[in-house]
């Protein structure tokens, strides 16, 4: 009985589970299109092919844009708490942490199987 109810119900449920993993495979970029990637790039009026140089490029206007931006945002005569509608009470600390601490929490850990994103299961670690 409890079978027939398993397969009905995953019959049921197999358009569902199918979009659910098309949104899945989407998000984590499964079947990205795979249209051509431009292999050169103009930068300042020259044309850059190569890899490192591209990256190189991108990463100067980048590590630059946050800087050169401010530069054009005048100064504000009010306090940032002025901008603050609804200001949290709440707090959040961090603790420091030893080598103790880490095996305690994975001491508490139930041994399975499964595996996170390491590709490591619990009972192996």
């Amino acid at each position: 009985m409890k079978i027939n109810y398993f397969a009905t119900m995953t019959e049921q449920n197999k358009n569902i589970i199918k979009r659910t993993w098309s949104v899945l495979k989407k998000t984590i970029g499964i079947n990205i299109d795979k249209s051509p990637i431009t292999h050169s790039f103009n930068i300042n009026n020259v044309n850059l092919k190569d890899k490192n140089e591209i990256g190189e490029a991108f990463n100067n206007y980048f590590s630059e844009i946050g800087q050169s931006t401010s530069k054009s945002v005048p100064n504000s005569k009010r306090n940032n708490n002025a901008f603050l509608k609804n200001p949290s009470r709440n707090t959040m600390s961090l603790q420091p942490i030893d080598t103790s601490h880490v095996i305690e929490a994975a001491n508490k850990l139930k041994p399975k199987h499964s595996r996170g994103r390491d590709d490591i299961s619990i009972k192996l670690f």
